[in-house]
């Protein structure tokens, strides 16, 4: 449609311009190999027979006798010469070995711990960032943040503009990112569920996705199914039926809003007590997101949910906005309670009224 036959051929020739390169030095190496050992080979075990020959033309070695000559003569130059019969093989050991040195080398320098010194586990499964201030891996300045706390049961709105660093704080949180410096007090891993903008899915079962990483057998199909209807996925019900097999390629065949929806099932099975979501629902329209992340809300009440944004969020209710950029914190409301609950219009009369006192 784009004509874009001669651009892609030029990013092939640029991807596999290593590799071609590679095979051509393999090629002329065998090559220069090749002509020492097989000359070598062909010429050297052949030395007793002409040596011999003219005694065995006179009849005095019998033709066993030069065979024997020569088999004897072919193992003691096979033995002397195995340096040079087997240098193909040593030369591939010590390739493999100095890739897998290399590798390892960088796994050490490039794997960090299990956890960064920095962040650890709070005692009343709060999160509580004081003097933090992550970098990129060359050590340039993304975000400082000297204090921010989060309480159980709170929705937070963690607002800023593309690029800012909210997804390096996420990871950072989650503790995945080393780069920082400062404290990070974090609730629990097994209590905490982290949903980025582009979900994992594991090669399986429409089950173990929506459940990830807990067992399947632990669900029951009518549970399932009332989690997609959550979500506004009924169309993917049917696959949820015992017995049932679902296509392999149905996960990667659905939408980037399909499959954000799709993750959102993960917080109402897995129940956790925290939800960080990093722009988890870029890819649904407004009415679809205020509808789900209502439902998720009004079916976990004590959860707190961390929205990292740079819109936005819909169908919270009450939540607390932090500009990262300042740290400024308002409070604010969602017109979708506004709209549907007689409790949010008393609270905006009476707001109204202690505003004009």
């Amino acid at each position: 449609m784009q004509q874009g036959e001669s651009a892609e051929r030029l990013h092939l020739k640029q991807h596999f311009q290593a590799i071609t390169a590679n095979w051509k030095h393999l090629n002329h190496r065998t090559l220069i190999l090749g002509c020492f050992t097989r000359p070598y080979m062909q010429t050297v075990l052949r030395i007793p027979v002409f040596l011999a020959l003219p005694a065995f033309i006179a009849g005095r070695v019998s033709l066993g006798g030069l065979m024997q000559l020569a088999m004897a003569f072919s193992n003691v130059v096979t033995t002397l010469s195995w340096f040079i019969f087997s240098y193909r093989d040593l030369a591939e050991l010590a390739a493999v070995t100095r890739r897998l040195d290399q590798l390892l080398n960088h796994l050490d320098e490039l794997t960090p711990s299990s956890t960064p010194s920095g962040c650890l586990e709070s005692s009343d499964s709060t999160l509580q960032i004081n003097d933090l201030l992550i970098s990129t891996p060359a050590g340039k300045e993304l975000l400082n943040i000297p204090a921010l706390r989060i309480g159980t049961g709170e929705k937070v709105w963690l607002q800023g503009p593309s690029g800012l660093g909210k997804s390096t704080l996420l990871k950072a949180i989650s503790g995945l990112w080393p780069h920082f410096n400062g404290e990070i007090e974090r609730p629990r891993l097994d209590e905490s569920l982290y949903l980025p903008q582009r979900p994992y899915f594991p090669q399986s079962d429409m089950f173990s996705a929506i459940v990830y990483p807990r067992n399947p057998d632990e669900f029951r199909p009518e549970t399932i199914r009332d989690y997609l209807q959550a979500v506004g996925l009924e169309r993917l019900i049917p696959y949820t039926e015992p017995g049932v097999n679902a296509p392999s390629t149905l996960l990667s065949s659905l939408s980037g809003g399909e499959q954000q929806r799709l993750a959102l099932t993960r917080v109402l099975a897995l129940e956790p007590k925290w939800v960080f979501l990093d722009e988890a629902t870029s890819a649904l329209d407004s009415e679809s997101e205020e509808r789900i992340m209502h439902n998720l809300t009004q079916r976990l009440p004590d959860t707190s949910f961390v929205f990292f944004a740079h819109r936005t969020p819909r169908g919270f209710g009450r939540y607390r906005s932090i500009d990262l950029r300042g740290l400024t914190q308002k409070s604010s409301r969602q017109p979708y309670l506004l709209r549907r609950s007689s409790c949010s219009t008393i609270w905006w009369i009476s707001r109204a009224n202690s505003l004009l006192r």
